[in-house]
């Protein structure tokens, strides 16, 4: 039992107190319990389902809500490195320049990540910090990304939008958690506050599991893309550098470089512990770094003015 936990039930009646991972895990498996995702996210992993979606239906889903429309192409020029004011895309030319398969990717962990927004601010958990951060590790992934495939791995399989798309969501444990238990999740993220812990770190010495595998468990009832599920997993594991964790590493990778500029996931500063394990894994070249972070803040600061 968890020192200081509150007896009590959660969701549905079930009390997580005890062998509180497994009741954490049936809430994270059970879709009564999770966040409702937006029409247009449940539209796109239906079309997930279509190997032969077409141009026009990926377009009218996006369309169908302006908001994540504008995520999309803002997203989409950015990705691309098309400078937005000077090239407005539309829908159909930003799904041609980046291919269905990326654009599908993009749009659903924009849409996921919309849902986010929906939560309430508390002391605990600030839904556009939490957004913030996320953004940093997705566009420092895929830049990290785009150079380490360049020199070293030029036959890895994905793009720098699927990785994007993968950073986005690799930490979607933390609000499924605050969602389907918020009691637990503040008592938990007061320890991990209190002692400059991230909260992900804090999780795992309290269950001696990682939240990474509830929420892989969580993209596969939502049949999200298998590299989402496989990155939320493998980013708290230790990585040695191959094709196969190339996509983890550099999402990790991109949350040592968010730590490091101050773009932290919750209201407090709290840095992955084996920060210095990814640095020597990576070994990205040292004197790029400061151009990655810049671009980064950049990016995210783009983004935000358009589709805050």
């Amino acid at each position: 039992m968890m020192r200081g936990a509150q007896e009590g039930p959660g969701p549905d009646g079930v009390n997580l107190v005890g062998d509180g991972a497994q009741k954490l895990r049936i809430l994270f498996n059970r879709v009564s319990a999770l966040p409702r995702l937006n029409d247009a996210a449940v539209k796109l992993l239906r079309l997930l389902e279509n190997d032969n979606a077409s141009v026009h239906q990926l377009e009218l889903i996006i369309s169908s809500d302006p908001a994540l429309a504008t995520k999309v192409l803002r997203t989409a020029s950015m990705l691309l490195d098309i400078p937005f004011q000077r090239r407005h895309l539309s829908i159909a030319s930003a799904i041609m320049l980046l291919g269905i398969r990326n654009t599908r990717s993009v749009a659903l962990s924009l849409a996921i990540n919309s849902t986010l927004l929906t939560s309430r601010r508390t002391p605990f958990f600030e839904p556009k910090r939490f957004v913030r951060h996320n953004l940093f590790v997705a566009f420092s992934a895929a830049n990290v990304y785009r150079r380490i495939q360049l020199d070293r791995f030029p036959d890895a399989k994905w793009s720098p939008d699927e990785i994007f798309a993968a950073g986005l969501l690799y930490n979607l444990g933390i609000p499924i958690h605050y969602h389907v238990h918020q009691e637990l999740y503040n008592f938990l993220a007061l320890q991990a506050r209190d002692e400059s812990a991230t909260f992900t770190d804090m999780f795992r010495r309290m269950y001696g599991e990682t939240l990474g595998d509830l929420a892989a468990e969580t993209a596969n009832l939502w049949e999200l893309p298998p590299l989402f599920g496989r990155v939320m997993r493998d980013v708290e594991s230790n990585i040695e550098l191959d094709e196969a964790s190339l996509p983890a590493a550099c999402v990790r990778y991109g949350r040592f470089l968010a730590h490091e500029s101050g773009f932290f996931e919750l209201p407090w500063e709290a840095r992955d512990q084996n920060a210095d394990e990814i640095v020597q894994t990576i070994a990205f070249d040292a004197d790029l770094v400061p151009a990655v972070r810049e671009l980064a803040e950049r990016q995210v600061s783009s983004y935000a003015r358009i589709a805050a």
